[in-house]
């Protein structure tokens, strides 16, 4: 929301401002490297958007449908944004222990990992430009989300998503504490995700104190995320011939793979431990006595500090 915007135009707002911005990415990338950063953004968008309608998802009737077709656009560029990830994930993972690796180390890997996107690229950009159905789609989609009425104007209209949406972080974090699978922890972060993305959306509560809390949920997705990504480079590997110049090599992959996923899960956990410590309806409280003091400011006409005179 922006300072002072009411909830539920500010909800509607940012959910057309996200389409727009998929949609200007779209359009404005012409090369190759630039559609691929567009796969990127326009996903990204895409979680925007659908965390944005569960903030509200008790309140509307039309949730599933708008959720179903975000989703299912996102879904049409998922495995070309994975031939990037694997390719960001080696990267990461020599960088990390590149005092045991030499500077060749997973050439080979890396080639044909190179090779396998430029073929997935050949397919989604050139045979099928699968990036303009995509345009062509969200732009007729537009028109319907236009008229889409969005309640909500108080804390207690939220409250009962945010609520949902924390209550299951919390459960998949509890959960990953005691088994922690890959899976699980992958299911876990799509959790933190729409969290982090509704705070977001509520930075104007509490700039300050929102950013940090959206920060911190950051970080947890961003390990989790990695995790994740090593789990899917090991499984592409899997699948590719010759991946290695020899033995050794392979042993060293599979080995330094497992110890930075374990590292990952190790880190995730202990800032989700922080993070998770209240009970949803002890974290929502703590939303709504922020959102009760925010609309004191608002009432009472209160300046934003970059507007103050000291």
């Amino acid at each position: 929301m922006k300072y002072g915007e009411e909830l539920n135009k500010g909800l509607h707002r940012l959910i057309l401002d996200e389409i727009d911005s998929a949609l200007q990415v779209i359009t404005a990338s012409e090369n190759t490297e630039e559609k691929h950063e567009a796969v990127h953004e326009v996903r990204k968008s895409f979680k925007k958007i659908r965390g944005a309608f569960r903030m509200v998802r008790p309140k509307i009737d039309f949730y599933k449908s708008e959720n179903r077709f975000f989703r299912d656009e996102a879904r049409k560029i998922s495995e070309l944004r994975d031939t990037t990830a694997n390719i960001e994930t080696l990267d990461e993972l020599k960088e990390q222990y590149s005092s045991k690796l030499y500077n060749n180390s997973f050439e080979v890997l890396r080639n044909k990992l190179i090779r396998r996107r430029e073929d997935f690229a050949l397919h989604f950009f050139d045979d099928e430009d699968i990036l303009e159905s995509i345009r062509e789609s969200v732009t007729a989609h537009r028109k319907e989300v236009e008229t889409l009425d969005i309640p909500g104007q108080k804390f207690k209209d939220l409250r009962p998503g945010i609520r949902k949406v924390y209550k299951m972080g919390r459960k998949g974090y509890l959960k990953c504490k005691e088994k922690g699978t890959v899976e699980q922890i992958h299911d876990w972060r799509k959790r933190n995700k729409y969290l982090r993305y509704q705070i977001d959306a509520l930075n104007q509560l509490w700039p300050a104190m929102m950013s940090t809390l959206e920060d911190e949920l950051h970080e947890i997705t961003d390990l989790t995320g990695k995790l994740h990504d090593i789990e899917e480079l090991k499984e592409v590997v899997n699948k590719l011939d010759d991946p290695f110049s020899d033995e050794k090599e392979e042993l060293l992959f599979y080995s330094l793979a497992e110890q930075m996923q374990n590292h990952l899960r190790e880190h995730s956990l202990i800032k989700a431990e922080k993070f998770y410590r209240q009970k949803p309806d002890e974290f929502c409280d703590r939303l709504e006595h922020y959102w009760k003091s925010y609309e004191k400011e608002i009432e009472n006409d209160i300046p934003k500090k970059d507007n103050l005179i000291y």
